[in-house]
């Protein structure tokens, strides 16, 4: 009995090292302007200060851009395994990378860059992961290129890649948590696009924007039942909200579009929903975090049950530093805030439990590098639960 305990001990013991040794990190897209492109690498620790790893930066294989719309999520870790995603603008292709889960440390895979088979546009390729990890769509200037997946992250696209969109230059894009639809915001519209179970893509259909500006950003809730979208305007910050059918259809809510008072937050590309810490279970989306291009700071909504939003108190709160805050992410529990920085460094903000925002002592931590950081993901990512 005593030679059981004890062996039951240690693989306790060992079970609880392996779940120590998994690590926090912050990676951005350098988008190096028309030079070889690089992805830098930050591990993060609990008090949300950030450290660039050994052998950072790495490259990607392909030529960054240096520019493009705010709301493409040019960097996107897989929600399950270790892949992450970075795109190169001008040679138009898909970076990537294997993640060592102890250190940090990015390893390419063999065969990138993995070129996405149509035009781009220069905006940026935007990359949306499946929940499931099995595909990663990538934005064309008028198509959505799908790759599977494999077990070591290599990417191949599938029968019938690429597929067409409504309209031309695609910005940010989202897949539902339930797998079912991929959203695009376009500009005058967010499309929704059925996926099958073999990756493939079908228009559900383009739904106006309701503000009446320019559809940047999209992100859609843990239910998979609320879309919200951020509108680029040159006055104030509007955010578009719209409860979403079985069939994939928006419908906006009551009181869409959202819209804070004029000066407050300006040119508002982003949206990212974010838990608020200490909620169980922790994936559930309650907060709306908005990042302010022109203004250089973050409002935060907090979300109610039908999709109504309603401005944190506080909002909204400046950025140190900034130039053209634009990608977000946060960690896996939804304590700490990441935002890009165009001055190549990434801010990091500690979310208290009522969404209000406090950057860190030493933010914002910079790159070293010279690109326009647009772009950045958090690993890991954090999961629907």
């Amino acid at each position: 009995m005593l030679k059981k305990i004890v062996c039951l001990t240690a693989l306790m013991l060992l079970f609880t090292g392996l779940a120590a040794a998994q690590g926090t990190f912050v990676y951005t897209n350098d988008d190096e302007p028309f030079a070889p492109n690089t992805v830098s690498g930050f591990s993060v620790a609990s008090s949300g200060t950030l450290t660039l790893m050994p052998g950072s930066p790495f490259l990607t294989g392909g030529t960054g851009g240096g520019g493009g719309f705010f709301a493409v999520n040019r960097t996107r870790a897989g929600i399950v395994g270790n892949c992450l995603f970075a795109s190169n603008t001008v040679s138009n292709d898909v970076s990537a990378f294997t993640i060592d889960t102890t250190t940090g440390v990015l390893t390419l895979v063999a065969g990138s860059p993995f070129p996405t088979g149509d035009l781009g546009d220069g905006a940026g390729i935007a990359l949306a992961p499946t929940p499931n990890g099995m595909f990663l769509m990538a934005t064309n200037a008028v198509s959505v290129t799908v790759f599977s997946v494999a077990t070591g992250c290599a990417l191949t696209p599938i029968a019938g890649s690429p597929f067409p969109l409504l309209v031309f230059g695609p910005d940010g894009i989202k897949v539902s948590a339930n797998g079912s639809f991929l959203a695009v915001a376009e500009g005058s519209q967010y499309e929704m696009l059925s996926i099958a179970s073999s990756g493939a893509l079908t228009s559900v259909g383009g739904f106006p924007i309701t503000g009446g500006q320019f559809g940047a950003g999209v992100d859609i809730n843990c239910a998979s039942d609320l879309l919200f979208g951020g509108e680029a305007n040159g006055t104030e910050t509007i955010v578009d909200g719209y409860s979403i059918a079985s069939s994939g259809t928006l419908t906006p809510v009551k009181g869409s579009p959202f819209e804070v008072e004029s000066g407050t937050g300006v040119n508002s590309n982003f949206v990212l929903l974010g838990a608020k810490p200490g909620t169980k279970p922790v994936a559930h989306s309650k907060l709306l975090f908005v990042s302010n291009q022109a203004s250089n700071t973050i409002t935060v909504f907090s979300v109610g049950s039908k999709g109504a939003l309603s401005l944190v108190k506080g909002s909204p709160f400046p950025i140190s530093s900034a130039f053209f805050p634009s990608g977000m992410d946060t960690s896996p529990d939804g304590s700490l805030l990441y935002v890009s920085n165009g001055n190549n460094a990434v801010n990091v903000f500690s979310v208290s439990s009522k969404g209000v925002l406090t950057e860190v002592a030493g933010s914002p931590f910079t790159t070293g590098q010279p690109g326009g950081l647009l772009s950045l993901a958090g690993f890991p990512s954090r999961a629907c639960k």
